[in-house]
């Protein structure tokens, strides 16, 4: 064979720094034919870069009616659609309103 195909597996992302994006891993990878001994010479690899863009709002909306876009009462409780790019399908994925981070 000339080919294989892998699938990337999790990496636990290292932390961000204040509003700093999160730093880009690069990695090895490397093969085996017996899942135990893996090519180990220095010039037989190639690199994967694990990155995660930024999220980038574009539009929100909320579920208060009104002529003025994505508001509601101080108490809370308004449901927000925020629509945008790059969000990832995680369960620390969340809303900051002003200093507020959502639940």
């Amino acid at each position: 064979y000339t080919r294989i195909m892998c699938v990337s597996p999790f990496m636990t992302p290292p932390k961000a720094t204040g509003l700093d994006s999160i730093p880009e891993t690069v990695c090895k990878i490397r093969v085996s034919n017996n899942m135990q001994t893996f090519d180990e010479l220095a010039d037989t690899h190639v690199t994967f870069t694990y990155a995660d863009p930024r999220p980038t709002v574009t539009n929100i909306k909320s579920n208060q009616h009104s002529v003025w876009p994505a508001r509601g009462p101080f108490m809370g409780n308004t449901e927000v659609t925020v629509i945008g790019t790059n969000f990832l399908p995680s369960k620390y994925l969340s809303c900051r309103f002003g200093g507020h981070t959502s639940d």
